[in-house]
């Protein structure tokens, strides 16, 4: 399934499992995803992110006041729930939708939009889909006309 995920997705996807780890949860769900998007940093979420002041601070203390701290100690593969791999699915429709051969940071952030529906940490701060579309559409123009790589 990562197999067309670019190396700053799939960073995403282990920080996220680490995210889980820290908050002793059993799984990663899509707050966990969220989470190691905001951890990764970097690409063209980050500017997004950024005019939003989403932070990792923000959204861990958020995921904490809704989900609480778990008592789970895993120290191997953490299941994805039915929300998360959803997350990814919608992540892959995204870059088929954009003409992407690949599946970045910035799909994964459309589609945790998507899965927000109006209701979530990134929705809270104001970030909607169309807005974050444009965002990511920009920043991707300029690395590119910069010379540099889209992620």
């Amino acid at each position: 399934m990562f197999e067309r995920f670019t190396e700053r997705a799939r960073q995403v996807v282990v920080l996220a499992q680490e995210e889980a780890r820290t908050l002793k949860h059993d799984h990663v769900g899509p707050e966990h995803l969220l989470l190691g998007l905001l951890r990764e940093g970097g690409g063209p979420v980050a500017p997004a992110l950024e005019s939003f002041d989403i932070t990792l601070e923000r959204v861990r203390g958020e995921v904490v006041r809704i989900v609480g701290v778990g008592n789970a100690v895993n120290t191997g593969q953490m299941p994805f729930t039915h929300d998360a791999k959803r997350v990814l699915e919608v992540a892959m429709q995204e870059a088929r939708a954009l003409g992407h051969n690949y599946i970045g940071t910035e799909h994964l952030l459309l589609a945790l939009l998507e899965h927000e529906d109006g209701d979530g940490p990134l929705t809270a701060a104001g970030a909607t889909k169309s807005v974050v579309e444009t965002d990511v559409a920009a920043a991707l123009a300029a690395a590119v006309a910069a010379g540099g790589s889209r992620e």
